[in-house]
């Protein structure tokens, strides 16, 4: 007999869970059984009769589950959901002899047992379904999609956070299922900003396609309290590729106030990638010159070196600031500008006999660029 383990992963940690993150399911397969529906009905459970009495001794789910016989028809009966129910137990033990026992229910019933459980009253039984149900998700199956798409509503988060994990695996024809039900989650006002920014990260995945998206993004990254939901979102809004319309007001708000570092960087450098469209932003990143983060500071340069010529007169007028790394940032962004900036190049010749040694280095760096070299 040759043995398969499957191994589902979900977090059980999210509910305060101490135990083992992992559950494994083992399934043994009948020998010389080429057929995925002769080892689904091989694989069942052995059928009492109507006394109780049993033609094979009791697995060790009966008795973990004090059981005294396992159901006779595969149903959403209440062993089954006992099964399911102990599957995000805490206690390994526990978690293991479920597993056992729904191990011989075979890949195809299971699965439907599970798309069925998936909406049981009670929420432990939802769990172990989502659980389940996870390994055996198939893309490309109607029932499956709808059902995962649903539990995505569920009021207990682990199911929610489980089904999220199949819902990240609709990609291509199904993409636009997904899409819509990452963003009815992401508006959701009640989600916990875990949770939001796991789905805000799948809809980043998804690039333009998640264009509807961007309304919640921006909301979030000016309002949402919580560090990582902010930073997802100003990634995904990259990501996406919205017009210089639509993300430079929430940029340049992020890059003037938000008192994240970090946020502050990824602000700057989206607006970099924007070029020359970014030009509203020239007094932003003037201003980012003199952020207190060296980061945001190299970052508003090379902004402003991508904005190119029309941001060029005014760092010129930087090139006399008192402040030492103003000076040189001002230097840096105008040389990086290259042959654009030709127009300058006396300007920065008298600056290589300056005083300040660092500002004559940046300046012949900065000649030797506009110069084409």
């Amino acid at each position: 007999m040759s043995c398969s383990r499957l191994v589902l992963i979900a977090c059980l940690s999210c509910a305060g869970c101490t135990a083992e993150s992992t559950t494994e399911i083992v399934t043994h397969d009948p020998p010389q059984d080429p057929t995925r529906a002769e080892r689904t009905s091989a694989a069942r459970p052995v059928e009492r009769n109507v006394a109780g009495a049993v033609d094979e001794p009791l697995t060790v789910a009966d008795q973990a589950a004090g059981s005294k016989s396992p159901p006779s028809a595969l149903g959403a009966d209440a062993t089954t959901r006992q099964w399911l129910s102990e599957l995000t137990a805490t206690d390994k033990n526990v978690r293991d002899a479920a597993s056992d026992a729904l191990a011989q229910v075979g890949d195809d019933r299971l699965a439907e047992l599970c798309v069925e459980l998936l909406f049981d009253p009670a929420a432990e039984v939802r769990r172990g379904a989502a659980f389940a149900l996870l390994p055996l998700f198939d893309p490309r199956d109607p029932v499956m999609v709808a059902a995962v798409i649903k539990a995505l509503q569920d009021e207990d988060r682990r199911v929610r956070h489980i089904s999220l994990q199949a819902v990240a695996q609709l990609e291509g024809d199904q993409a636009p299922l997904a899409i819509t039900a990452l963003t009815a989650r992401l508006a959701d006002a009640q989600e916990d900003a875990q949770m939001q920014a796991e789905v805000v990260r799948l809809l980043g995945r998804h690039g333009p396609a998640a264009h509807d998206a961007l309304p919640s993004l921006l909301q979030n990254i000016q309002h949402s309290e919580v560090r990582h939901l902010r930073a997802a979102c100003l990634r995904a809004t990259t990501r996406i590729g919205a017009s210089e319309d639509e993300l430079l007001p929430t940029y340049r708000h992020v890059l003037r106030h938000d008192a994240d570092e970090r946020l502050r960087v990824l602000a700057a450098e989206g607006i970099s990638a924007m070029g020359p469209l970014a030009e509203p932003a020239v007094d932003d990143l003037l201003a980012a010159l003199r952020d207190d983060s060296a980061a945001v500071q190299g970052v508003a340069a090379d902004a402003l070196s991508a904005i190119g010529p029309s941001a060029l007169a005014q760092l010129v007028k930087l090139f006399d600031s008192p402040h030492h790394e103003v000076r040189i940032l001002a230097i840096y962004a105008a040389g990086k500008m290259g042959p654009a900036a030709a127009s300058i190049t006396a300007r920065l010749g008298s600056l290589t006999e300056d005083p300040d040694p660092d500002v004559r280095r940046i300046a012949e760096l900065s000649l030797f660029r506009v110069r084409g070299g």
